[in-house]
């Protein structure tokens, strides 16, 4: 809702082959426009905020193609973008030229807070030699206690806020890439019976997106850690549950057949920039 609006004017921008007094403007008016708040997540909210962020994206570009100006210095003036919404410019604008391949991305449908405590759910589960457990510790920077640390979820959104009940699903392997999945947790006996048994706790000794679990059980005890805060240098791996994630995500709409075909047409797009054969496949879903 913050920095998605600016960067999405800026893919706009370009598909509208705008020139550079034009993107500027684009990212300006985007920028005037940049906000949300996070007492929204996990509600309903939380979503529309990055889908206003979107639209605003479309009218900022083509605003500025039909001659908009707005400040050049939005990003780095006195009371610009990074002044008002993220310290100073630094904070804001990465190093030119920095490397592609230090890119995060979410491989779950919940909250980035809770991506490690999915995989940490997982990882002792393929460790352990008995499914159940008696109890469990989950720990994590205080940051998050504050942000998807919700105990009990009533709803699909408050799942993906939910630090304890997230780490449930990745134990019990349930496919977290899936809405769907979300919505059936608040029904779900076994995936609440486990959330209710781990314990989450703040750690300020751990990283930013780290997470710690403990689990105990009759066959001893499990410990596991994850960074969802560092890049997988394993690219093959990295592109495979990339894809894995957009089918979960565009086959439900586009049919099978042909979100694998504009999976491969965006692959293709290091290589060839061919941007119209992709849009070209999302029609003909």
């Amino acid at each position: 809702a913050t920095g998605g609006g600016v960067g999405a004017a800026v893919g706009c921008g370009c598909l509208l082959d705008l020139d550079e007094d034009a993107l500027v403007t684009a990212i300006s008016i985007a920028a005037s426009h940049a906000g949300g708040m996070k007492v929204s997540f996990g509600t309903d909210v939380k979503p529309l905020q990055v889908g206003l962020a979107a639209a605003t994206a479309v009218e900022a570009a083509i605003f500025a193609g039909r001659g908009l100006r707005g400040p050049e210095e939005i990003i780095e003036g006195r009371q610009g973008f990074a002044a008002t919404h993220g310290g100073a410019p630094d904070s804001v604008l990465p190093p030119y030229g920095a490397d592609h391949a230090s890119i995060l991305f979410k491989y779950h449908a919940s909250c980035y807070g809770t991506q490690s405590a999915i995989e940490v759910g997982r990882a002792a589960a393929e460790r352990r030699r008995s499914a159940g457990f008696e109890r469990a510790t989950l720990a994590v920077h205080p940051k998050w206690l504050n942000v998807c640390d919700i105990a009990v979820p009533a709803t699909a959104n408050e799942v993906k806020f939910s630090l304890r009940t997230t780490a449930a699903l990745g134990m019990l392997g349930r496919d977290t890439a899936s809405a769907e999945t979300y919505a059936a947790a608040i029904g779900d006996v076994t995936v609440r019976e486990s959330a209710s048994r781990i314990s989450v706790i703040g750690d300020e000794t751990l990283a930013d997106a780290e997470a710690r679990f403990v689990v105990v059980g009759s066959d001893g005890t499990t410990e596991v850690t994850h960074d969802a805060g560092r890049p997988d240098n394993d690219l093959d791996r990295q592109e495979r549950r990339l894809l894995e994630k957009f089918g979960a995500l565009a086959a439900p709409i586009l049919g099978a057949e042909n979100s694998a075909a504009a999976a491969t047409a965006i692959l293709r797009l290091g290589s060839s920039a061919d941007v119209a054969a992709v849009f070209e496949e999302l029609r003909r879903g």
